[in-house]
Order: structure tokens, then sequence, then C-alpha cells
């Protein structure tokens, strides 16, 4: 990483560029009066393999009992909704709340 003054950076940006997208250099961190303000990098180009379905798989497990907690989740939930919930109608929506107290 190296780091270049603002005035340089203006007067040789192109040749900054240069340098990042040929690979030369891999990032370039700007300086004003001294102190890093801005970080030149390349942009991936490989975003297919950023967004690939299961690219994490095996590299973390999940708990057998992860799906413990849902009731007292859900239970959290519709206490909230119908503590504020003053229109028993919405739209042609009822609220989930409302509903269940039917």
């Amino acid at each position: 990483m190296q780091t270049v003054n603002l005035s340089h950076a203006k007067t040789h940006l192109s040749k900054l560029v240069d340098q990042i997208a040929s690979g030369e250099e891999n990032e370039f961190v700007i300086s004003r009066n001294g102190k890093p303000v801005a970080r030149m990098m390349p942009i991936i180009q490989n975003k297919d393999v950023a967004c690939r379905t299961g690219i994490a798989q095996g590299e973390f497990t999940l708990p057998e009992n992860i799906d413990s907690a849902n009731d007292e989740i859900t239970e959290l939930f519709y206490r909230f909704v119908s503590k504020y919930c003053r229109v028993r109608y919405t739209h042609q929506f009822r609220c989930m709340k409302c509903t269940l107290q039917d």
C-alpha cells in the first residue's frame, strides 16, 4: 500500500488508475496534510463468485436447537404489534394479533 498526497493524486490520477488496473499496485491511500482521507483500490470484477449460492457451505454449522426460540420470538412480536395496533382493519388486511384474539 502506497500513500500519496492529494496534490500528487490530482496531478497523476490517470497514472495511479493505470497502476491499480494493471495490478502493479493493490491500493493507494490519499492523504491531505499528512492524514489519510481516501483509499483507491480496484473493483472486484468476479461478481459471480461473491454471489454464488452456497459460497459459505461448510464454513459454519447451525446448532440443532436453532428453532427452539421461535415461539418466544413470535410471542414478543405479537405483543409488540398488539400494543401499537389501534385499527382492526387496514386496507382489507387484519392485524395478525387481532386475528388471533377473535
